[in-house]
Parts: structure tokens; sequence; C-alpha cells
């Protein structure tokens, strides 16, 4: 069930401190109920999709209540006049862009933004239904693919009657729909943004969140379209000149532009590494969790969200006094045996990199992140801890241009290499098991790159 919004009546006499505190609980109150529905409708294997998307629905119009209400702004500026230190100032004023980009003081806005939610969510669900694939055209079978694998089919497939047939099942969701309302959705968010002020939804979006109107990102879309146009022109009468038939068609064009290089690719990026090269990633900076939870769903499967992303429905924070870590959750499409599936998860998990490193470091205030390099950030390295400054002068101090004879190990959690000398009277990593700590392998790293 979802959760409503509580009012903010009596609120001109709360204290900064109180208005701070229930700001922070609503808001992660109504958060996480409205993204653990989202992630559960998202991975499409629910038992009950028709309550979930209510619910959906619900929790979503409660969060845009609390967004969106015009009194939360005001006892913000009435706040910020009052505070005199600078990190509450700051504090509110976080808050208040926030809600500069969601606030509508007009009853009628509010209504609109409430029915876009019904319409896109009775989208979704719909849409949910469609049996999406191509008719195999060796055999004639129909082949159940989700929108991801057609789009990933449409570009890489080597043969042209294949990447025809996908495209052509990307016209049917298309069409599917533009025919259940989609154009509806477009109208009246277009009706909210002029009910606003806005020229467009477009507009209100870049000029709330962005804070850059529609027409400045347009002068610098439309100067870079002028630069790109006569290459992509030229590039294309190229493969004409070289041989490459009906290169315009919409299901060969970027199959001839980059296809070819995407199966070169494959052979460096197998699907069945992805998973071990972005965790090592992390532990390659000397990340570590901090009890921060991450769910994975990573193959493709019918009924799925098509669009890969990341979302935290657990946000990072002191709850009564105890500190609660980061929940995310992260979707990709795999497809085993495709063409181009290893380097499209392989850049899904790589685009939530830095999201993920930063929820898992507010979920362990204590832990160190190793910076990518060393000197220019040795002050701020010497000031975590004695170990810290004890690595750095290592480090500095260098070592002998001669290799370890200490076996060699495949390890997560070295900054330079994918080899530790396992030693065992350095091996105190209870996170990793295998790895030493990050300063104790110092001098050994510094061996291995001087030599």
């Amino acid at each position: 069930m979802y959760r409503s919004a509580a009012p903010w009546f009596g609120g001109m006499s709360m204290s900064r401190s109180n208005l701070l505190q229930r700001l922070a609980s609503e808001f992660v109150a109504l958060h996480e109920t409205k993204e653990d529905l989202f992630w559960e409708m998202a991975q499409g294997v629910s038992e009950r999709p028709e309550d979930v998307a209510r619910d959906l629905a619900q929790a979503e119009k409660a969060l845009n209540r609390f967004r969106r209400d015009p009194t939360i702004l005001g006892l913000l500026s009435a706040a910020r006049g009052a505070v005199t230190a600078s990190a509450d100032r700051g504090t509110i004023d976080s808050w208040m862009l926030f809600f500069e980009a969601y606030t509508m003081s007009d009853p009628n806005a509010r209504r609109l933004a409430d029915e876009i939610v019904e319409r896109e969510t009775a989208l979704v669900q719909v849409c949910g239904g469609i049996k999406t694939g191509i008719a195999d055209p060796s055999t004639g079978s129909w082949t159940p693919l989700g929108p991801n694998a057609l789009l990933q089919m449409t570009n890489n497939h080597p043969q042209e009657a294949y990447r025809r047939a996908a495209y052509e099942g990307l016209l049917k969701i298309e069409r599917f729909v533009l025919e259940n309302g989609l154009l509806d959705i477009v109208r009246l968010r277009n009706k909210l943004a002029r009910c606003l002020g806005y020229e467009d939804f477009y507009d209100l979006r870049t000029s709330r969140v962005e804070r850059m109107r529609k027409r400045a990102l347009f002068a610098v879309l439309d100067q870079l379209a002028a630069e790109l146009t006569p290459r992509v022109r030229a590039e294309i009468k190229r493969l004409e000149g070289e041989g490459k038939e009906r290169v315009r068609d919409p299901w060969n064009l970027t199959y001839y532009t980059q296809g070819s290089v995407t199966g070169l690719l494959d052979a460096y990026y197998p699907l069945s590494d992805a998973m071990g090269r972005w965790v090592r990633g992390f532990a390659g900076m000397g990340i570590r969790f901090g009890g921060a939870q991450i769910a994975l769903d990573l193959l493709e499967r019918p009924g799925k969200f098509p669009n890969g992303y990341m979302h935290v429905p657990g946000i990072p924070l002191m709850r009564e006094g105890r500190w609660s870590a980061a929940r995310a959750n992260i979707l990709t499409h795999g497809n085993p045996g495709a063409p181009g599936t290893g380097v499209h998860v392989t850049k899904t998990l790589s685009t939530t990199r830095a999201d993920t490193r930063r929820i898992c470091a507010a979920s362990a205030p204590t832990c160190r992140v190793s910076p990518p390099s060393i000197r220019p950030r040795a002050r701020a390295i010497s000031k975590r801890s004695p170990c810290s400054a004890r690595r750095l002068r290592r480090m500095r101090r260098g070592a002998p241009a001669t290799r370890s004879t200490a076996t060699a190990t495949p390890c997560p959690r070295r900054r330079f290499s994918r080899l530790c000398e396992r030693k065992s009277a350095r091996c105190r990593c209870v996170s990793w098991g295998c790895s030493p700590s990050p300063w104790a392998s110092a001098r050994s790293t510094r061996r291995r790159m001087s030599g």
C-alpha cells in the first residue's frame, strides 16, 4: 500500500530543526514507497500487476502532492532568513532547489498533473500486455523478444533479414503506444506547462530541473547538428561508394556505421564477464559497500521494463539516531548469445558506477575511497588516518625495481593491477578475503609498476 503525504498545517510556528527533520522523514517515506513499487512493476514478475500499477499511481500522486505544495517552499524561505550558520543555510538551499523544481501553486495545474500520472500508469499497464518479437525469417516461427533485444538485433545482427524483422517489431510497439494514449499524454503535458507559464512540457522540464530554457538548449543542439550533419552525409556517401546497398534504410544505417565494430568488441566484452568487471572496478578503487544493498536484474525477459537504469529506493541517512545504509536496484537487459549484448550490459553498469560509488560511500561514513591519483590529493589522504599517511609515504619512497617472487593470485582489491602478492601476514581484508589491506600492498604495487 502507498503512504499519503501528511498535511503541512500550523507550519509557521515550526522550528527550523523540526522543519528539516519533518521534511526528511516525510520525503524518505514517500520516496521509498513509490520506488519500491516501481521496482516491483519494472521487473514484470509480480503476481498482482493490476494492484501494483494502482498502488504505484497512488504513491506517485502522494509524492507529487508533497513536492508541489507551495506552503513548504514558503516555510523554507522564512527559515532561511532566520539562520546564520552556513551549513544550515546550505541544507535549506538544497531543499529549496528541490521544491522549486516541482512546486505548483495553481490548483488546475495540480489537477492536470494528477491526471497525467493516471494516464501514464494506464499506458504502462497496457503496454505490459503487448507481445513483442519477430517472425523468424528462416523458419517463419514466432520468436518472442523484448524491446531492448529487438533494438540490439536491429543494430547488430549480421543478416539484413533479421535486422528488418527486428525493426518491424519495434514499429509495432511504436504504433501500439500511439494508438493507446501517448499523444493524449503529450497534449496534457503541454497543457500543464502552458498553465505554469512555459512554452511546452520540454521547456518546463529543462527550465526547472536543468535550469536552462528550451531555446538556449536548442541553440546548442542546433550548432551541434550543423557541424555533424555534413560529416554524417559524407560517411553515408562513402559507404554507398564502397558498394554497401540500401545504407539509408533504417534497419541498415546503424549496422553499417557501427555494427561490425560491435561484433569485434564481443570478444573483449563477453556478457559472462560484465558483472565481474563492474565489481572489480569498485574494488580497484578501494570502495567498500559499507552495508549498502544492491539488487541486480541483469537478463532480458518478456514483460520487463524496457530501459536499463539504476535507482535508490533506500536513501542513506540517520533514522532515530541509527545509521541506515542505502538500498539500490540496477536493471539491465542481457541477452546471452545476441551480438553486442555484452557491450550493452557493460555500458549500462558503467553508467551506474558514479552513483553507486556515492551511495556506498554515504553508507559507510568511515570508509576510505582510494583516489585515482596520489600526488594531487596527498593532503586529503594524509588527513584520513595514520594508515593512509603511512601508505602515502611508502608510495613516495618507492621500492627496488625487482619483481616479488610471491604467488600471483587474482584479487579484486588492488588499485593498479589485477594481481596482488598474497602474503598471509598482510591479508587482513574481511570484505574480499584474499586481498591485502590497501596500505599494506602499496610497496608491492609500486614494485610491479617500476618493474
